[in-house]
């Protein structure tokens, strides 16, 4: 209840800083787009994906792999979440699109 009508990059972030308060987290509290994401992800070798729609979850998908990024993809539906993990930098490069 302490998050209601926090934003949910602030949100993480609060929780992530207290987990490990030495770590460095920067957060984008923007909607991301095709003019936008290339300067957001080029500089880091990691992406979380916390949004909440497949738009931009493929939009995400896409440019980690152009920029072989390792990407981190978390989703719910009702009682069931679901965690993937796709390291676009081996030589086995799987689609996000293959699962949906």
């Amino acid at each position: 209840t302490n998050d209601i009508k926090t934003s949910k990059v602030k949100s993480a972030k609060n929780k992530l800083k207290r987990i490990n308060p030495t770590t460095t987290i920067k957060t984008f509290n923007l909607r991301i787009d095709r003019i936008n994401i290339s300067k957001i992800i080029k500089d880091y070798d990691y992406i979380v994906d916390g949004s909440d729609n497949f738009n931009t979850k493929f939009l995400l998908n896409d440019y980690a792999l152009k920029f072989k990024k390792f990407l981190v993809i978390g989703a719910i539906s009702k009682f069931d979440g679901h965690l993937f993990t796709y390291n676009f930098r081996s030589k086995k490069i799987p689609c996000l699109r293959c699962f949906f």
